[in-house]
């Protein structure tokens, strides 16, 4: 069914192209380690389901790039006076402050 699912999304281009061919032959290694016993087929179900909703929600890779992005944080200002040091053997002090 997850290949299935992703298959689908490929072909209506649903997604990111190289992420849902990557994870249509991921759900497919998975089917064949199931095969051969390596597997339990629970655990392949659970982890192909997970692959298989994330992929089909990821947007287009150039629909990424044209979402706006949110401004970098203004870098924050440290003060000589939010700052504490300390001299080998003595107490903490601010550096503001008088020695």
């Amino acid at each position: 069914m997850n290949a299935a699912l992703l298959w689908s999304a490929l072909d209506k281009g649903g997604g990111d192209r190289r992420l849902l061919s990557e994870g249509l032959l991921y759900v497919v290694d998975l089917e064949v380690r199931v095969a051969s016993g390596e597997m339990a087929p629970e655990a392949a179900v659970a982890d192909a389901s997970r692959g298989a909703r994330v992929l089909t929600q990821t947007g287009d890779q150039r629909e990424r790039r044209r979402a706006p992005r949110l401004p970098e944080p203004a870098p924050v200002q440290v003060r000589r006076e939010d700052c504490v040091a300390r001299d080998p053997g003595g107490p903490w002090r601010r550096l503001g402050s008088a020695p």
